[in-house]
This record gives C-alpha cells, structure tokens and sequence, in this order.
C-alpha cells in the first residue's frame, strides 16, 4: 500500500463540495495524510505541498484544488496503476459557455489553448488513460521520486519575452516532460469543478 499525502492549495475555505469528496475519498488501504497549504501564491502554496510531501516520507503526493470534487473511487484510479505524473479530469470553467472542454491538452501545437483541449466526448475511451500534453493541476497525483528529476521550482508562473504567460501548473506539466516523464490523464477520474453550480464532464 501507499503513502499519499493529499494537499489543497487554498487562499480560503474550501468549496463544501470539495471538503465532502476529500471526506467521502474511498482509501482503499492506503496511508493518506491531508494538508491545506495557506498562501498568497498558488505556484509557492503547490511547490509547498510537494516539499512537505518529500519531508514526511510520503510515495505519493495528491494535490486537490479547493473547487475541485473528487468521485470516491479517484485515489484508487489514480494509482491504477501507479506513474509518475497522472492528471484526473475536469471541466473547464473558463471554456463552459462553449462546449464540454476539460483541463487536459492534447499534444497539437505550441500554446494551451481551447483548441488543444480534449472535449467530454474525447475522454470517452476504451483506455483508462492517455497521454497528454499538460493540463490543468486541480487534481494531480504525482509519484515523490519523480519530483527529484524535476528541477525547481516545480511550479511557477512564467512569463516570456513576447509577453505571452504559461500558468504554474502547465509550468510542471512542460518541465516533466522535458525531464522524461510522462503526463497521463486517466479518463475514469471525473471530477466534479465548483462554479455557480458544480460542473461535471
């Protein structure tokens, strides 16, 4: 069995719907710890989770975002089987006006953009998991050995010459892949992303 440590990066309390799927989170035998990192930078508050994460001896580290609703099975998918990088799946709140977008990019182009976002329809596979270019680190399980051949900061907000800005979080999805690591999405990890209403893919 693992030792996951689950940490929420949050400015506040958490949303209600995602504090009841971390409580309903089925363990399935696993070790879990729980973590609420406070903070005024999201990309410090993530880089924070995974060094405690490596200090406390965990195997894994799960970082939830505190609008973002885990399905009860999702630690169990997640490590089904284990890897080093794996995304689970939500709606985009930004692109929900226009269609059924999740957090996930396929590997098309040079930018993250609603044109390299994966649609519902698309997650909708024989596979369990694909992989992907990057996306959105709401829910992502991360092995901690992994982190090693990462280099830091892990999580960082870039901006470059042109004026163009890569997030934190696509941040570490480019700088894995560089450094070897595939990014999976596992299409079975559904999770539920908290708006006016919760949204669902």
């Amino acid at each position: 069995m693992a030792r996951v440590l689950i940490g929420v990066p949050s400015y506040g309390p958490l949303e209600p719907e995602c504090a009841e799927g971390l409580m309903n989170l089925s363990r399935c035998g696993h070790a879990v710890g729980f973590r609420v990192q406070r903070g005024y930078k999201i990309d410090s508050q993530r880089n924070a989770i995974c060094e405690a994460a490596i200090e406390d001896g965990y195997d894994f580290v799960l970082q939830v975002d505190s609008d973002v609703v885990l399905p009860m099975d999702a630690l169990a998918r997640l490590l089904d089987p284990p890897a080093d990088v794996v995304l689970g799946c939500y709606r985009e709140k930004r692109y929900a006006s226009r269609g059924d977008y999740a957090n996930v990019h396929r590997h098309v182009g040079l930018d993250y953009t609603l044109d390299s976002c994966m649609t519902a329809d698309e997650l909708d596979v024989p596979f369990p998991r694909v992989t992907v270019k990057g996306g959105g680190t709401g829910c992502l399980m991360v092995r901690v050995e992994a982190l090693a051949r990462i280099p830091k900061p892990w999580f960082s907000f870039v901006e470059y010459d042109d004026g163009q800005c890569l997030s934190e979080d696509l941040w570490f999805c480019e700088n894995a892949r560089r450094a070897g690591l595939t990014v999976w999405a596992d299409t079975r990890v559904r999770c539920g992303h908290v708006g006016r209403e919760v949204l669902w893919l």
